[in-house]
């Protein structure tokens, strides 16, 4: 009974706020617009304070730097394997950024918050600094292929992007002790506080949005079935590799295999589908992302019962 009841205290609550998204959304109490706007505020402010806040006191071990050096080159093998697949068996232009970027920022980082606490999302962090490295690359490569916004002009967004400023900065005050001398003179136990507040609605408001995203059609079935299967296999050999490595390397710590494990369960991202060249790209991947996030969820209330 009692583990009944720890495994409900985790479910629960994520089920009731996703379905409290998918009503809002049947019941048009939110509108589209309100949707985006929450999605905005939660990534630009919320999200960017766990971060930092995590990285401030992160305990950086030799596993978690080889977690992000192993993601890095797997991520660019995924990038030519996506390349060889466009060719003819899934002839969608921005299959190359489902396939090289999870969706860390909206959904990695508050679901490991759930089941591990504000204070280990670094390790989650550290993969989406990694997947930084490739994705910024696949996503100046299409917005420029089909006109939407030169390189200069995506370089700066991706690079300027508060999730990543945020968590660099958490690691530098950090690393350097520099919070410590902060917290000394109390100017670090006001802007942990702060910090904290705004951290605070990431879990809820995220998972709100994502039953409010929620929408499968029956437009392109086969196509977004075959795209979705195509991802979770590659999804699953990149899980197996980094895991095998990181394993031949010495013991890893069950937090450090968690992160990766929980990164191969989400989602491509979410950016995917706006940077098609036509209507079937963006039906196709909006599709595909909304199966893989309800695969997500599936395997997450998985991962939190076995982690309870």
């Amino acid at each position: 009974m009692t583990q009944l009841v720890a495994i409900a205290k985790v479910v629960l609550p994520i089920l009731i706020c996703a379905a409290l998204g998918i009503f809002a959304r049947k019941k048009e109490i939110l509108s589209e617009e309100h949707n985006v706007g929450i999605q905005r505020f939660v990534l630009k402010f919320c999200v960017p304070c766990v971060l930092f806040n995590s990285c401030l006191d992160a305990a950086v071990t030799s596993q978690t730097l080889l977690s992000m050096a192993l993601l890095i080159p797997l991520l660019v093998v995924c990038f030519v394997v996506s390349l060889h697949l466009r060719k003819k068996a899934l002839p969608y232009h921005s299959l190359p950024l489902l396939l090289t970027a999870h969706e860390t920022g909206m959904l990695g980082i508050p679901l490991f918050i759930i089941l591990f606490g504000v204070e280990n999302a670094f390790r989650m962090g550290v993969l989406d600094i990694a997947q930084a490295f490739v994705s910024v690359p696949v996503i100046t490569l299409l917005s420029a292929d089909v006109g939407k916004g030169s390189v200069k002009d995506m370089l700066r967004g991706i690079f300027t992007s508060p999730i990543l400023i945020m968590g660099v900065l958490g690691f530098v005050l950090g690393l350097s002790g520099t919070m410590a001398w902060l917290d000394s003179l109390g100017i670090g136990l006001v802007i942990r506080e702060v910090t904290s507040f705004m951290a605070a609605p990431v879990s809820a408001a995220m998972l709100f949005c994502i039953g409010y995203n929620f929408v499968l059609t029956k437009d392109n079935r086969a196509a977004v079935v075959r795209t979705a299967l195509v991802y979770l296999v590659i999804s699953a050999a990149l899980c197996l590799v980094m895991q095998v490595v990181l394993g031949l390397v010495g013991e890893v710590d069950k937090l450090t295999r968690m992160a990766v494990l929980l990164y191969a369960l989400l989602p491509g991202s979410y950016l995917a589908p706006g940077l098609g060249r036509s209507s079937t790209d963006h039906r196709v991947l909006s599709g595909a992302c909304s199966l893989l996030t309800l695969v997500t969820m599936v395997g997450f209330c998985v991962l939190a019962i076995v982690s309870t």
